[in-house]
């Protein structure tokens, strides 16, 4: 039997596992691009002490992190461990109902633009 993946805020006691999905998720893409992207090098323990990351549970194994905007919630990262790529972990955080609260009304979500 599979384990239900739920995902849940992230807190400060899951900041390491954080990076450490972050930085097996981007490794690969730094050694292409020749820098490590953007994500590799946030503060981490910032964007979880705002409420913005949300992760997988019961293991930590993908994340997303949202950034509220006044006219729009963007999606500013969304790494997998490749451990667990093409097991759905991202999809699940699409279908969360954190990405969902929004009113009716409410601006649509998109993808943040890179950030320098």
């Amino acid at each position: 039997m599979e384990t239900e993946v739920r995902i849940r805020p992230a807190v400060p006691a899951d900041r390491r596992a954080v990076e450490e999905v972050v930085e097996a998720a981007y490794a690969p893409w730094a050694e292409v691009i020749g820098v490590r992207p953007l994500p590799m090098v946030a503060d981490y323990a910032a964007l979880i002490a705002a409420g913005r990351v949300h992760v997988t549970a019961p293991a930590l194994d993908a994340l997303i992190v949202l950034v509220p905007e006044p006219d729009a919630l963007y999606v500013d990262n969304v790494a997998v461990a490749p451990a667990a790529q093409g097991r759905g972990s991202a999809a699940r955080s699409w279908r969360s109902p954190r990405t969902r609260r929004a009113p009716p009304d409410s601006p649509p979500c998109g993808s943040s633009p890179t950030r320098r």
